[in-house]
């Protein structure tokens, strides 16, 4: 699945409002997990495995551009994960 948030989709970084464009695909999607672990994430969720989805997104807006990767729920559309700016600085992502 591919899509791109509209305006009421977005993210807010340091009073910044970004907006972009995600995707989710199948677990064990090459190179996927790379900022989760640096920002010392689990690539796990709890509850059952075929529920789970993983994700990425880049956002941008008043100068910031943030790439994210996620884990969530196919069932419930919740996930956290964690995004990276340019600078390298990691932020948590909660939905």
């Amino acid at each position: 699945m591919v899509g791109k948030w509209a305006w009421e989709d977005h993210i807010t970084l340091c009073g910044k409002r970004l907006t972009g464009e995600y995707s989710i695909g199948p677990r064990g999607t090459r190179g996927w997990g790379s900022i989760l672990s640096a920002a010392g994430m689990s690539t796990a969720t709890g509850g059952s495995l075929s529920a789970r989805q993983e994700g990425q997104a880049i956002a941008t807006g008043e100068g910031e551009v943030v790439e994210c990767e996620y884990v969530v729920s196919a069932w419930t559309a919740h996930g956290s994960g964690a995004c990276k700016d340019r600078e390298g600085n990691l932020h948590k992502l909660m939905f």
